[in-house]
């Protein structure tokens, strides 16, 4: 009996210390998950591990991103930190994914400390936008710019020779005239109404909004926060930390973590002591990156940058990017000898550049033996067009800037400026046209050999590309002569085939290639490795002299005025007779 109410008398105690932890338990803090994704403006190539830890971001890292949260069971809702605006190309992309994302039925929100209308339309795809009260929101619609160098030129000596083939080829007009010719002002105001119409019909579809009511408010337009918020265009003005307790609110719980930077990868940087550098030269420089499945699979092209001959340049954090021949046809060759490749998704973002490098790469991609779908991002102009016009299916997004079917011969004829500066310059020759690249503008006979030339060069471009789009070549002839055009109406005029993203052709290469939808993704070329971003690397022939200007001044945290930097671009494409350019020297804000 005894044993019976020690028994007792042990177990009572228990069971109360049982029942207190289960009411421990019901006390515990519920929290959520909110993945954090960082937008900005991303590289379209693919990117090297980093020096220090994270991976450097490019667009198709971070909508894949967007889309694990979407399936990730553990986040509950996504918020996109928006530090900047993007390409209109890379806006759509990004709209489409958070579009996607919300049919999981979890919500979006955006949080943008201070908004123009570039970052301001990524954030109009979330169901909720924030921004700090003391901030603004510079809403005031869309415009072009154009520099014009004439009158500088004039100063200091320089005459630009310039032959262009289209009446609205109009990329050396900065050159040659002080302000834009009519023609290219009526085709270029045909470009702005289009983007503007994007531009309200989205915010209209983010915000519930009419479009009249939006032109309207963008008439009105800069605004406070709190003002913006007042007619609509945002929903909270709040500090980060208060829009922390409001999600935890929303969301049904006590507590949110942020999940910064949600799903980045990092490099692996334990590189402590002798064995950690040896560790990190293998990681970042001696590494081998080749592919070695075997499994069938896509090629993923990155064609990105102005497109020069010899090695690609850039693509690191010093310098801007360029599109070398010579680095692009050793990975379309290496492509095309891999019979476990099925088909090429080539991702164009590049204004164009050299007739030569542009029709190596087309040649190139024609002889690689495999299908090849475009995906066409913020621009696939002249150049950046002439390498798809092979392929099987070109997709581009509403805002891509495209087209630009001409050519434009051009040459700085700097005598003005050498007698100047006190060079005088003797000149003994041969031949009635030896004098094409002399310092001198051309002589008529010059001139008229140049023509021919470009004459030549235009019809192989227009014949190619109404061969490529199965059109018939009046209209294509209707179509070219210079002009741009956006996606939406590329698409119209049947310059493109489809408007859709990098995800749409990439699925359409895997249907043609009767592949399903986990096969692997290879891409190309490789990424250089920080180490050849920064000293150079393998790329000894890539374009330097622009760069090393463009290097020095970001080097001492100098912005390069924007009215300047077409020039540096000059630079670049001044060794080339025959060029593939758009209005190379068109901002579009």
């Amino acid at each position: 009996m005894l044993a019976a109410v020690l028994a007792a008398g042990v177990a009572a105690p228990t069971l109360r210390a049982q029942e207190a932890k289960k009411g421990d338990d019901a006390k515990k803090t519920k929290t959520a998950n909110v993945a954090v994704i960082k937008i900005k403006d991303f590289s379209e190539s693919p990117a090297p591990p980093g020096l220090f830890g994270d991976k450097v971001d490019t667009l198709r890292s971070v909508l894949a991103r967007i889309k694990k949260a979407g399936a990730d069971a553990d986040v509950k809702a996504l918020l996109l930190d928006v530090e900047s605006g993007v390409g209109r190309g890379q806006a759509n992309e990004i709209r489409t994914a958070v579009k996607n994302f919300k049919t999981t039925g979890k919500k979006v929100y955006a949080s943008i400390e201070a908004a123009d209308s570039g970052s301001y339309l990524i954030a109009t795809a979330a169901d909720d936008i924030s921004m700090p009260p003391q901030s603004m929101l510079l809403l005031t619609g869309i415009r072009m710019e154009m520099s014009f160098y004439k009158d500088l030129f004039d100063r200091i000596g320089v005459k630009m020779d310039t032959l262009q083939m289209g009446d609205f080829k109009n990329a050396g007009e900065p050159f040659s005239r002080s302000s834009m010719s009519e023609p290219l002002k009526k085709h270029m105001n045909a470009i702005l109404d289009d983007l503007y119409g994007q531009m309200v019909d989205n915010i209209a579809e983010g915000r519930k909004k009419t479009a009249d009511e939006v032109k309207k408010l963008i008439d009105e337009g800069p605004y406070t926060v709190e003002n913006a918020k007042t007619v609509g265009l945002i929903d909270h003005a709040e500090y980060q930390s208060d829009l922390k307790a409001r999600l935890a609110k929303e969301l049904g719980v006590d507590d949110v973590t942020m999940k910064l930077n949600y799903g980045k990868k990092k490099v692996d940087n334990d590189f402590d002591g002798l064995p950690g550098l040896m560790k990190l030269i293998n990681e970042l420089a001696g590494k081998d990156t080749s592919h070695k499945s075997t499994k069938p699979r896509i090629a993923l092209l990155h064609a990105v940058g102005m497109i020069m001959p010899g090695k690609s340049a850039g693509g690191g954090f010093l310098d801007s990017e360029t599109m070398g021949s010579d680095t692009m046809v050793d990975a379309i060759k290496k492509i095309g000898k891999d019979s476990n490749i099925k088909a090429i998704v080539m991702r164009v973002d590049s204004p164009g550049g050299s007739a030569l490098a542009s029709d190596l790469i087309w040649q190139a991609l024609s002889a690689s033996g495999k299908p090849v779908i475009v995906s066409m991002g913020d621009v696939a102009g002249s150049g950046g067009y002439y390498i798809a016009m092979g392929a099987q299916k070109i997709y581009a997004e509403p805002g891509t800037i495209t087209g630009s079917i001409g050519v434009i011969m051009q040459k700085p004829a700097i005598e003005g400026l050498y007698q100047k500066i006190g060079i005088n310059t003797e000149t003994l020759a041969r031949g009635k046209n030896s004098g094409v690249m002399a310092l001198r503008p051309w002589t008529e006979s010059e001139r008229e050999a140049m023509r021919k030339l470009a004459e030549d060069t235009y019809k192989q471009f227009t014949g190619k590309a109404a061969k490529g789009r199965k059109m018939d070549p009046a209209k294509l002839e209707s179509l070219a002569g210079g002009r741009i055009w956006t996606g939406k109406q590329a698409k119209e005029n049947g310059l493109i085939d489809e408007l859709g993203t990098l995800e749409d052709a990439i699925a359409e290469a895997r249907k043609i290639s009767n592949l399903d939808a986990k096969s692997e993704i290879e891409e190309f070329p490789r990424a250089n490795n920080p180490f050849e971003s920064l000293f150079g690397g393998k790329d000894e022939d890539a374009p330097a002299d622009a760069s090393l200007v463009s290097k020095a001044a970001k080097s001492l945290g100098v912005e390069i005025p924007r009215a300047l930097k077409p020039l540096l671009q000059l630079t670049r494409l001044s060794k080339e007779t025959t060029l593939f350019v758009p209005q190379l020297f068109l901002e579009i804000n």
